[in-house]
């Protein structure tokens, strides 16, 4: 699959909402979506104005991004990474370094990145594409004094927060960015959360749009929220998904990147010698399909799939084997 997006949604919310009335939608979302930053509040053991609803993470890592560049500071993200921070960066006008994930053999770097500690700094974690969660972070932000971004989209599919139990502990210089799009299965209502200390989302209200998100978007997210108990078995699944996905892959000749362990639905891999990924994805759109492709300097070009239900995978499956079989029949399987 070629977007980052569960296989089915969690409850049918579009339809329970609209059956269901009581949504104000002939009003401004202003104040009904208290309810829902009470609700993250407490989860998470912080305080209800270190809580920011926004229309996605890509919202909140934009009100960031415009602080960032107003403020005129640097801002280092990881490569590759999700494409998202790049674009953002660009229309907000902030100026961007990168530190490299990979080393020349495909390997995860183990070690910290080396950024001026008075720079901001972006960790994506768990990282996408390559789904590992990042180790070491109390120990990098005990010396930083810029700003740290967290890009958790896929928290729920990880353990416990280092970085939210830096905000609780006070810092003013620790943001996560969450969303209900990844492991809540809803990636079209557009509905994120920035988590900071009030200091921190006070700064941002000059770079805010007033009404970004919608009130069904925030019923949604009160019912999604509901359902909390529910993520354990829904992330376990996916990532069964993608491990089996990964397997019958790994039998076509696909070679996946050494990121372990792998926490994530979806993984990043090299197409089976000889082939390159970028002719395998132009035969692929041929046929009406599109293959996410994984692009870094000086480094072969690798694929980034996420897996679906066992149905998908097997027509994800099927397809690759025809694809090979077309391209280079002696290795196909």
């Amino acid at each position: 699959m070629n977007l980052n997006e569960m296989s089915s949604p969690l409850i049918p919310l579009v339809l329970e909402t609209v059956e269901r009335g009581g949504v104000p939608y002939h009003r401004y979302a202003s104040s009904i979506g208290t309810g829902l930053r009470r609700r993250i509040a407490e989860f998470n053991d912080l305080a209800e104005d270190q809580v920011l609803l926004e229309a996605g993470a890509d919202g909140a890592l934009r009100l960031l991004f415009q602080k960032l560049s107003h403020e005129r500071r640097r801002l280092w993200i990881p490569e590759p990474s999700y494409v998202g921070f790049r674009h953002i960066a660009a229309a907000v006008g902030c100026p961007i370094e990168r530190y490299g994930l990979l080393d020349a053999t495909l390997q995860v770097r183990k070690s910290e990145p080396v950024i001026p500690t008075e720079d901001a700094l972006l960790i994506c974690s768990p990282n996408n594409p390559f789904g590992h969660v990042e180790e070491g972070t109390s120990r990098l932000l005990d010396y930083r004094k810029g700003l740290t971004i967290f890009d958790e989209a896929y928290a729920e599919f990880a353990g416990p927060s280092a970085a939210i139990r830096q905000i609780r502990e006070g810092r003013n210089d620790v943001a996560v960015v969450r969303t209900f799009s990844k492991a809540f299965g809803a990636a079209g209502i557009r509905l994120g959360y920035l988590l900071a200390s009030a200091k921190l989302l006070q700064s941002l209200s000059a770079f805010r749009l007033e009404y970004a998100v919608s009130c069904f978007a925030i019923e949604a997210g009160l019912q999604l929220w509901s359902l909390r108990d529910r993520l354990t078995e829904v992330t376990s699944i996916a990532r069964r998904q993608r491990e089996a996905l990964e397997q019958s892959l790994a039998r076509l000749g696909f070679r996946p990147v050494g990121t372990f362990p792998n926490v994530t639905n979806f993984f990043s891999c090299l197409p089976p010698a000889p082939l390159e990924a970028r002719s395998l994805a132009a035969k692929l759109r041929e046929s009406g399909n599109t293959m996410h492709l994984v692009q870094t300097p000086d480094l072969p070009t690798l694929i980034r799939i996420t897996a679906g239900s066992n149905e998908e995978n097997q027509t994800i499956y099927d397809r690759f084997e025809q694809l090979l079989a077309e391209s280079s029949p002696q290795i196909a399987r």
